[in-house]
């Protein structure tokens, strides 16, 4: 080190050319080292784990599977540091492709057999330890196609003064359902996917899906459906009808008054529709035999489903007993 004293600048030696040397010789060794440490462990034994895929194609005229086969093969293997590279560089570029055209016969296969036979030679010295499933069972039963009806699933609910002008629908309103003979013939309907809808107040056009069925050899004609809700602002109405007694006390007794005022609400393009075919208000026999008083119930059943708050006036009727 050099100090100059007038400006005070303190100078630094820079390395030896002989220390840079020696700093590289060093560096050099430990990556040789390196490179032939690595070599030896790739030499070694090891035991590995890995997720083989395998799929199927083809199914024997007219039969499905019983049961789905899995779409992997969990393998435990045990093999050099090498074939382990070679293996698992193997495994994403192949997968198990099995036509079960060739096992329409043979019930089953040995899975660790099958992995063997797909190995190419560089890497056949691999020992399988444990397979899992050890076996592919091939159990086949008829295939039958069937078409079910589509059954919404679906919690609606709507703004005040707003309501259903007509029936929910999807389309199509059916589909074509295939798999095994036993499992299709009890599927009688297919649900819809649960949705909620809330504070409507104009018409929904969407897709939805149908459920996911716990049979995963059922498959589908198709996986979206076209779903309306019909939504439209609801105009008040009333109707005076005349109230139903039942055939069994009818020439017995008489209603005071014997009309009742049916109030409403229906969807705008309905509302003109509407008339007094679309309800019976009635009151029960059996209410009629309990009465303590000279009042009785009034009913009222519904014929049109998308009408809605249904009132009547009066809600209790008196009555007199004809002798």
């Amino acid at each position: 080190m050099v100090r100059d004293t007038d400006s005070k600048t303190i100078l630094t030696e820079m390395p030896r050319p002989a220390n840079r040397k020696g700093l590289v010789i060093f560096f050099i060794a430990v990556f040789v080292a390196t490179i032939f440490w690595l070599l030896r462990s790739f030499d070694q034994t090891y035991q590995a784990k890995i997720h083989f895929p395998i799929s199927y194609l083809y199914s024997p005229d007219g039969l499905t599977l019983k049961k789905p086969l899995p779409d992997h093969l969990e393998v435990h293997y045990e093999s050099t540091g090498w074939d382990i590279m070679k293996f698992k560089r193997f495994k994403r570029k192949k997968s198990i492709v099995l036509n079960l055209t060739q096992f329409a016969e043979q019930k089953s296969i040995k899975t660790s057999n099958l992995l063997i036979s797909h190995l190419p030679e560089e890497i056949a010295n691999i020992k399988f330890l444990l397979v899992s499933p050890e076996v592919l069972i091939m159990d086949f039963e008829k295939l039958i196609i069937k078409e079910v009806p589509i059954i919404h699933n679906l919690d609606i609910h709507f703004n005040s003064q707003y309501g259903l002008s007509g029936p929910v629908q999807i389309e199509p309103q059916t589909v074509v359902i295939s798999g095994p003979e036993s499992e299709v013939n009890k599927i009688q309907e297919i649900k819809t996917k649960f949705r909620d809808y809330k504070q409507l107040e104009a018409e929904i056009n969407d897709q939805i899906s149908l459920v996911d069925l716990s049979s995963k050899n059922i498959s589908y004609s198709q996986k979206l459906f076209n779903l309306k809700i019909p939504v439209e602002q609801l105009s008040e109405g009333s109707l005076i009808i005349p109230i139903s007694i039942p055939a069994g006390v009818r020439d017995t007794i008489s209603l005071i008054p014997e009309k009742v005022t049916i109030k409403f609400h229906a969807a705008v393009s309905v509302f003109n529709s509407v008339s007094h075919f679309d309800f019976e208000p009635y009151i029960k026999l059996e209410d009629f035999n309990n009465a303590s008083d000279e009042k009785i119930k009034v009913y009222c059943k519904l014929k049109e489903e998308y009408i809605y708050r249904v009132s009547i006036d009066p809600e209790y009727v008196d009555y007199i007993v004809i002798k």
